[in-house]
Parts: structure tokens; C-alpha cells; sequence
């Protein structure tokens, strides 16, 4: 909302990676629409009638602002989406992430962006140009992290199907 002016952006402005980029990293193979009306309207409604599988990259499950004013939003099968004012970039498990059905979003207090996706939990490196990932065998409670808080000593709570884990800060 600007000068007393919404703007809106959906897939078709950039918004979500192409059905044709993320179709083989696809995990959910069953079509949300065929099980419930207002997903099937949903679906009809944003020009995916074409679509038979859990892909919706407008469907924005969780959506963090930076302190720059960047936009970042986690979609629903079309990876990491993120709008630096002008145009948007999307990130796919073909940059890296674990999964394109993004869950969760949650900037620490050093402003580092923590994604919690279905298959994982990752943030950038240092360099900003590599994701890394954390696992069930890092200390993740399940590989769907769906929640994440940061303590006031940096320590990490991360909730995810099942349960939850505490984890020390310098992991």
C-alpha cells in the first residue's frame, strides 16, 4: 500500500517459479482440488485448471520483510519467491533448496533468513549464494518444519510435524 494505492503481484508478475521448472521436484502428487471445494475454486480461479498436482505459486503460505524492504514469500510448490522492490527472483530445489513447498520463513536476529520447508530447514551461507540445509540428523525434530523462533540468546526453536527442538546458537 502506497501513495493511497494497493499493489498486488501474483504469478504472472513473477511471483513463484514455472510449473515447468519445479514439475519433477513436485512431493505432493495428489490435487488438493479434487479433495476440497475452495481449493478447487481456488485453483480454477488463479488460471491452474491445468495443474494435477500440489503446485499453487500463488498460494503464499509465509512472507518475512527484511530490513532492506525486500519481500520474500514461500509458495506452495513454486519455491522461495524474492522482490527487491522491482522484480522478483525465484529459488527452486534447483538452486539448492530442499523442497519448493515452503512452510515457513523467520529472520534472525542477525537478519539471516531461515526457510522451513517439507523436506528440511535451510538458510543462504555467509556468501549468500549457496543454501544450506539441516536435517532430522542435525537436530530437527522432522523434516517439515512448519514454525521457527529466535531466543534472545541467539538460540533456535524450531517446530516442525511432530514436535519441536531447541537448538544451541553457532549451529
Amino acid at each position: 500500500y502506497e501513495n493511497s494505492q494497493w499493489t498486488n503481484w501474483r504469478h504472472e508478475d513473477g511471483l513463484g517459479a514455472a510449473y515447468e521448472i519445479v514439475r519433477d521436484a513436485i512431493q505432493f502428487k495428489s490435487d488438493p482440488a479434487k479433495a476440497s471445494r475452495h481449493h478447487a475454486r481456488q485453483k480454477h480461479e488463479q488460471g491452474l485448471s491445468d495443474i494435477n498436482v500440489a503446485y499453487n505459486p500463488n498460494y503464499i503460505i509465509s512472507m518475512v520483510v527484511q530490513k532492506d524492504g525486500s519481500v520474500w514469500c514461500g509458495t506452495w510448490g513454486g519455491g522461495l519467491a524474492h522482490f527487491d522492490g522491482e522484480k522478483w527472483r525465484n529459488y527452486t530445489t534447483a538452486d539448492g533448496l530442499p523442497a519448493n513447498h515452503i512452510f515457513m520463513l523467520n529472520l534472525d536476529s542477525n537478519d539471516k533468513l531461515w526457510i522451513g520447508t517439507s523436506k528440511g530447514l535451510s538458510y543462504f551461507d555467509a556468501t549468500g549464494k549457496q543454501f544450506i540445509t539441516k536435517s532430522v540428523a542435525d537436530g530437527i525434530y522432522a523434516e517439515s518444519v512448519f514454525s521457527m523462533a529466535t531466543a534472545e540468546d541467539g538460540s533456535l526453536w524450531i517446530g516442525s510435524f511432530g514436535g519441536v527442538a531447541h537448538i544451541d546458537q553457532g549451529w
